[in-house]
């Protein structure tokens, strides 16, 4: 309907070792979602493995902290992990999905998010009394969050639950204004290489793009500090790619 090739890609000229030839580099490619289409710098579009001409050849971001982009030094390696930002796209028109997105809150303070996330896990661990768990919260001043702390079976740290932060003077803030949480797999712990016992935990925050389209970036916990930094770097990137599909 657009009447553009997929993929559809946009080039700049550069001049070749000679001096006098001049290639056709690509520096964008076009994204589809929802029917909108994203224009995206090419060096951070993440191709899945499907076949060129399929529409989710490209659903994925990829960069390292804490200069998603523009693209800059990568911090080092912290506590066994290293730097990566996966930022991914989930797109769906099904009734269910636009269901879900529809009940999801719109948590407009900081006091109102901490209380739905100690909830939801306190939810959670009805769910399944044999557990035995319990839900904190406490400020991190080293992380300048609030972490809200889910554990199971607690005193046995292979069965620690999830952990939710929120952060207090840098918040997640969404492109409509509402503020969103990082979720982690497992507590943040600083300064502590053996603490994650050499898995790759995770840490996610996202945002809707329409309500068929959410984007959600992806870090290790380790680097915990620098996701609201880079969240800030994801939603400029995309408001910027949809901006210039819309040319």
């Amino acid at each position: 309907k657009a009447g553009l090739p997929l993929p559809n890609y946009g080039t700049r000229d550069e001049l070749a070792a000679d001096g006098k030839t001049i290639n056709k580099r690509i520096n964008t490619a076009d994204v589809w979602l929802g029917g909108v289409r994203y224009v995206f710098p090419a060096e951070l579009v993440s191709s899945t493995g499907y076949p060129a001409h399929n529409p989710n050849r490209f659903n994925k971001l990829h960069g390292t902290l804490p200069h998603f982009y523009p693209k800059g030094p990568h911090a080092p390696v912290k506590d066994g992990m290293g730097a990566m930002v996966d930022v991914s796209f989930v797109c769906s028109l099904e009734p269910e999905f636009l269901e879900r997105v529809r009940k999801q809150p719109r948590i407009r303070t900081l006091e109102e998010g901490v209380q739905y996330s100690v909830d939801m896990y306190k939810t959670t661990l009805a769910r399944d009394p044999s557990l035995k768990g319990e839900v904190t919260h406490s400020i991190r001043e080293d992380l300048g969050m609030i972490e809200v702390l889910m554990k199971r079976n607690a005193g046995r740290k292979e069965f620690w639950g999830e952990a939710t932060y929120w952060p207090i003077k840098t918040p997640l803030r969404k492109p409509d204004g509402t503020l969103g949480a990082i979720e982690c797999q497992t507590q943040h712990v600083p300064n502590d290489p053996q603490a994650y016992g050499g898995r790759g935990w995770t840490c996610g925050a996202g945002f809707g793009l329409s309500p068929g389209a959410s984007v959600g970036v992806s870090i290790y916990v380790a680097h915990i500090e620098h996701m609201p930094h880079v969240f800030e770097q994801v939603k400029q990137v995309v408001i910027n790619a949809r901006e210039r599909g819309e040319k």
